[in-house]
């Protein structure tokens, strides 16, 4: 309502309307990634450089959960119609300093409406890390490398598995979670991102 007398920039693409995320910059349909390693299947609702990838970037830089939440909002329903019937949502980790400073965790947040919109239960502590190096700097051989022994199942867990991320770069995250889960009794794990670079994005 009070849109039209303080109009709020949406977070994707700066056009001032009545929400973070625009419909411009919301997405309409899931895409399907290429098979990885562990998965049984993953899906993104847009591309990195997308309004979704975009506001993604700028909620995480500013350490802003409402916005985080204004996008998980967005893209659960177009993530929720995608993927196949799971019996359990798992995030991806984040290590403990990481949560302290930002207040959150993205994938938590996403995790939590795509739960909703499912009506799947979301288990948050099934999967825990390690601090490492940054995974954005490194490439797919060393990501692999610095992943090994980082990310830990500490619970079991059963049935097809949706794994939640924010942002799909090289896809060796959501591998080494898939290959925990499925050590810890996962039939099958799928996977879902905010968003995805595309191989052909380079």
């Amino acid at each position: 309502m009070l849109s039209g007398v303080w109009p709020i920039p949406c977070a994707g693409c700066g056009a001032e309307g009545d929400r973070r995320l625009c419909s411009a910059c919301t997405p309409r349909e899931a895409l399907v990634l290429e098979p990885a390693e562990m998965l049984a299947g993953s899906v993104a609702s847009a591309r990195y450089d997308s309004g979704v990838g975009r506001a993604v970037l700028a909620a995480k830089g500013a350490r802003d959960r409402a916005l985080v939440k204004a996008v998980a909002q967005a893209v659960a329903p177009v993530l929720a119609a995608a993927v196949p019937q799971v019996d359990a949502i798992v995030p991806v980790p984040s290590p403990w300093t990481r949560r302290l400073i930002r207040g959150f965790a993205t994938s938590s947040l996403l995790a939590n409406a795509l739960g909703a919109e499912l009506g799947v239960p979301v288990f948050h502590h099934v999967l825990s890390a390690r601090r490492g190096r940054r995974q954005a700097t490194l490439s797919t051989r060393d990501r692999r490398s610095a992943l090994a022994g980082k990310l830990r199942a500490h619970k079991p867990i059963s049935g097809r598995v949706l794994l939640v991320d924010d942002v799909r770069t090289t896809g060796a995250t959501a591998s080494a979670c898939a290959r925990e889960l499925l050590g810890a009794g996962a039939s099958e794990v799928f996977a879902a991102f905010a968003c995805a670079t595309l191989r052909e994005d380079g």
